[in-house]
């Protein structure tokens, strides 16, 4: 998700070009996230399946287990295109994108309990989506708890403000021809 985005609005002149046609910037920017949104349902789909054929024992219902796959890819695909949004240059958005994917992995609880950080660092690490995704997923395996959750909500309310933000900085955004 966020990989896949990072460069989307910020490779200049198709971006600029597209906006030369009568299409709304609000319209540009919602075929971006239907697209890789359809993308990420075939990637979660895919996982699911997977996990059936490789016979992964989860507790809790697959399609939990795909809501969950799905918000986690759909707030990374939102972090990516806000990075997008922000960035003037495809080397400024690479740069915010390895920063920010550093945090998000080191933060995350994945390699470090988000408990045994410092109380500072773990304010950090419970306001990141990641330390939220990795619970979520991990519940839903080996606990069989529901989707609809503290995390889930999280994960939700952060892809819908990135969302917002997107096509409030897009709308406002001043690209050159």
């Amino acid at each position: 998700g966020m990989v896949s985005t990072i460069l989307i609005i910020v490779q200049e002149k198709p971006i600029a070009r597209l906006l030369l046609t009568p299409v709304k910037r609000a319209e540009i920017l919602s075929a971006k996230y239907i697209t890789y949104t359809s993308i990420l349902i075939i990637q979660a789909l895919s996982l699911v399946i997977c996990a059936l054929a490789f016979g992964l024992y989860v507790v809790g219902s697959l399609f939990d287990l795909f809501l969950a796959l799905f918000i986690l890819g759909f707030t990374g695909l939102a972090i990516g295109i806000f990075i997008s949004t922000f960035s003037k240059t495809k080397t400024q958005a690479n740069q915010l994108f390895f920063a920010t994917f550093l945090v998000l992995i080191l933060l995350s609880g994945i390699f470090i309990p988000i408990d045994a950080m410092p109380n500072y660092l773990q304010i950090i690490a419970y306001a990141l989506p990641l330390s939220h995704g990795s619970p979520l997923i991990t519940g839903i395996i080996t606990k069989g708890k529901s989707v609809f959750g503290f995390d889930f909500f999280t994960l939700l309310g952060v892809s819908v403000f990135l969302v917002i933000t997107s096509f409030i900085i897009f709308q406002r955004r001043k690209y050159e021809v």
